[in-house]
């Protein structure tokens, strides 16, 4: 009987994406032989990463943590095929670990180069593997892709307070940092309920940005220019329409500006006025430094079946 080494296991393991065990017993089976316990994997019917490497994975879970003091947070996405095995308790338990693992590394602006960096790095909850392999083991586990989409890192060294928030079983996740002109623990719980509230209001109304003066100007001109068409396909006055351009843009601003949103938490007044009486109650200062919000699968294409009976039969298949 050969000897199977925990270092042979784990270059099979690397290599097929198969479970630890499996690749052990393949092993075992074929006295050591890598080309034979590969073929021993696949003549068992045991799906590697590759083979699924090519499937939609616009399920998961969005995902993020925080530290009690409110001065690291990090917030993820992590995809699967389906929305059952994204229920899967070895699957959420992969997100929050690589969460938890990404609030404990520094990282930079660029949230798909934080995850390339994440993937590369040694898992902290396995020292033998990369998160990368985790991801494949699991793959292998469960039965289904697995994609570690992007990854985003906020760290504060001033006054003030960084919430993560996720709504919906992981549909929604959102980061904010607010940042204060003292550090005063007393006011720590007041600063915590507002960055929650903020955190549900960008979740809920999907601002882009932060208040009019950080809206790029080409976004600004594009909207001018739609306006004006609009305006005079309509048939209005020339001297008017800066005027309706004007309005166009105010209306273009309390929807995708923070500051400039009607406030959710309270009737007649807008996020910036919430802030403001936030600041004036706790006799400090105030301001939102950044945010970010991800939502599961956007951007993704999904594919549908045209029936439920096709989908089974594509499944079977």
């Amino acid at each position: 009987m050969a000897n199977i080494s925990a270092a042979m296991v784990k270059e099979l393991r690397e290599k097929t994406g198969a479970g630890m065990m499996d690749c052990k017993r393949a092993l075992t089976a074929t006295y050591g032989d890598f080309d034979k316990a590969i073929n021993w994997l696949r003549e068992n019917g045991l799906a590697t990463a590759e083979k699924k490497a090519g499937r939609a994975t616009t399920e998961g879970w969005v995902y993020g943590v925080s530290e009690n003091d409110g001065k690291k947070a990090a917030l993820i996405e992590v995809n699967i095929e389906t929305d059952f095995a994204a229920k899967n308790e070895k699957f959420q338990q992969l997100v929050k670990n690589i969460a938890y693992q990404t609030v404990a590394t520094d990282l930079g602006d660029d949230d798909l180069e934080n995850k390339d960096k994440i993937l590369a790095a040694t898992y902290n909850y396995n020292k033998d593997m990369t998160v990368e392999t985790a991801i494949k083991e699991e793959i292998g586990a469960i039965g289904e892709n697995i994609t570690f989409r992007r990854a985003a890192r906020y760290e504060l060294d001033e006054p003030g307070f960084i919430d993560v928030y996720v709504h919906g079983e992981g549909r929604v996740g959102v980061m904010i940092e607010l940042l204060t002109g003292t550090e005063d623990t007393a006011k720590k719980e007041h600063l915590r309920t507002l960055a929650r509230n903020l955190a549900m209001q960008i979740a809920a109304m999907k601002p882009l940005y932060l208040n009019a003066d950080s809206v790029p100007e080409e976004v600004l001109e594009n909207e001018r220019e739609i306006a004006r068409a609009s305006a005079r396909k309509e048939g209005k006055p020339e001297k008017i329409i800066e005027n309706i351009v004007s309005g166009k843009l105010k209306r273009f601003y309390s929807n995708f500006c923070l500051l400039e949103q009607d406030y959710i938490h309270e009737d007649g007044m807008t996020v910036e006025q919430a802030i403001a009486a936030a600041a004036k109650n706790l006799d400090d200062s105030i301001k939102v430094s950044r945010f970010l919000r991800y939502e599961r699968g956007e951007g993704m294409e999904k594919k549908s079946c045209g029936s439920f009976a096709e989908e089974v039969a594509q499944q079977l298949q």
